[in-house]
């Protein structure tokens, strides 16, 4: 499909393979792509888009991945990023040979590269050189960004693509998504393009009148305690809570857990920051997830994965396996009253496989469960109904990131132990520029 052309729906299509060969795994996960978009009366050649997730083995083939891509789907764009895990279809490749693509045909797209140099722009030249990649953002519907976590800073980089996105024309500004790949899983790479590069980060912004992209943020931590000011902070110390010295305070506090929640402790004492500090109660999504990283007896403080400073509230979090289940579901579950996705990206937490909940494919199967076509509604989301080999799946791709972007509060965010579901669907037609979605036509 070409700019401007608004002949039909979106349609999304996926696949996967794990192939040990990079090139094998790439051909088999196009093969199977087509043969899904085909069976499903979509077309078979050159998508608008194409997202690939690539296992640490085939990172070093990344160039010849996107080279397969080109000869047997011919996409207009391609954005990857290879990481420890992967997800396609049904399946989860953790920490073994896997690859997933998801190709979008998109009527009227118009999708921006943004490079890595770009990415890399000083602050204040920032905001401007987004703008130039963007182009006309009157129709921008998300932008993603792809990158390796050790080497992307997001601390300027996601306040500017928070500022770009909300000069655009729509009620609120589209999402910004994406995904950093875990560090200590081996040799990372990403992938703009037939570019291939093994640091920093890159993205697409893509813009059509026809796609809309919803989001989903399930960070599965249950908080305990009153939430707290902090009253002295360096760097990443929280030096005192409250007044009080933070160590004592946290400490006192978890004292007050009762015996079931205690034995949540040893799974990771998490701190919940407040997004909006100006809201009179707090609640889901209302904080951004970070591990306690350590704490220092000697200053009474505890170390966060985060820059903080005095004034900002929190709250303390547990996290298990239960909660994280149940949020992810009870998210899902209020997706039903909107129409089946044509296709979604799922990037979810490192820590979200086998180890945590004892099951690699958790989070890909309770979202396959909950888009099923032919089950009654109440059942869609029950996280034991199995799936059919059969059956009509979710045309989903996805990746076990080190940390997730994705909105908090309207802006662009980095969340860590979430699982962030992105979700394409068609868009609703505009009474400005359909005269036929007018009310009496």
């Amino acid at each position: 499909m070409t700019p401007g052309d608004t002949s039909s729906a979106i349609h999304f299509s996926a696949g996967a393979s794990p192939a040990g060969s990079a090139d094998r795994a790439a051909a088999e996960a196009c093969e199977r792509l087509i043969a899904d978009s085909v069976r499903r009366g979509g077309p078979a050649w050159a998508p608008d888009l194409a997202v690939v997730f690539a296992t640490a083995s085939h990172a070093p083939m990344l160039a010849a991945v996107a080279s397969r891509l080109r000869r047997d789907l011919n996409p207009t764009r391609i954005i990857g990023l290879s990481a420890g895990s992967v997800l396609g279809g049904r399946d989860a490749y953790e920490r073994r040979t896997g690859l997933s693509v998801l190709a979008g045909w998109i009527p009227g797209a118009d999708i921006r590269a943004i490079t890595r140099d770009t990415l890399a722009t000083p602050a204040p030249e920032l905001d401007a050189a987004l703008r130039d990649s963007m182009g006309d953002i009157s129709a921008l519907q998300t932008s993603i960004i792809l990158g390796d976590g050790a080497s992307t800073s997001t601390g300027e980089l996601l306040p500017a693509f928070t500022r770009v996105h909300a000069e655009s024309s729509w009620g609120q500004a589209p999402p910004v998504l994406g995904a950093l790949g875990a560090s200590g899983t081996g040799p990372g790479g990403v992938l703009l393009d037939d570019e291939v590069t093994p640091e920093g980060s890159v993205a697409l912004s893509i813009h059509s009148q026809t796609l809309r992209v919803d989001t989903l943020v399930s960070q599965g931590c249950t908080p305990f305690a009153e939430p707290m000011v902090i009253t002295r902070a360096r760097k990443n110390l929280i030096l005192q809570l409250g007044g009080r010295p933070a160590l004592d305070a946290i400490r006192d506090a978890a004292a007050e857990l009762d015996e079931d929640r205690k034995r949540l402790l040893p799974g990771g004492l998490f701190i919940g920051r407040v997004i909006d500090e100006y809201k009179d109660r707090f609640g889901r999504g209302d904080f951004l997830i970070r591990s306690v990283t350590g704490v220092d007896e000697d200053l009474r403080a505890v170390a966060v994965a985060d820059l903080v400073r005095a004034g900002q509230t929190i709250q303390l979090q547990l996290r298990d396996r239960r909660t994280a289940s149940e949020d992810l579901q009870l998210l899902l579950s209020a997706q039903r009253m909107h129409e089946r996705p044509a296709g979604a990206l799922l990037l979810t937490c490192a820590g979200r496989g086998r180890e945590f909940f004892g099951d690699e494919s958790h989070d890909v199967l309770a979202v396959q469960r909950a888009f099923r076509d032919e089950l009654p509604g109440e059942l869609k989301a029950k996280a034991g109904e199995q799936i059919d080999p059969d059956e009509p799946l979710l045309p989903l791709a996805g990746v076990f990131a080190g940390a997730q972007i994705a909105p908090a509060a309207g802006d662009a965010a980095l969340h860590t132990h979430a699982a962030v579901l992105a979700m394409f669907r068609e868009a609703e037609p505009d009474p400005r520029t359909d005269p036929a979605s007018s009310p009496g036509t």
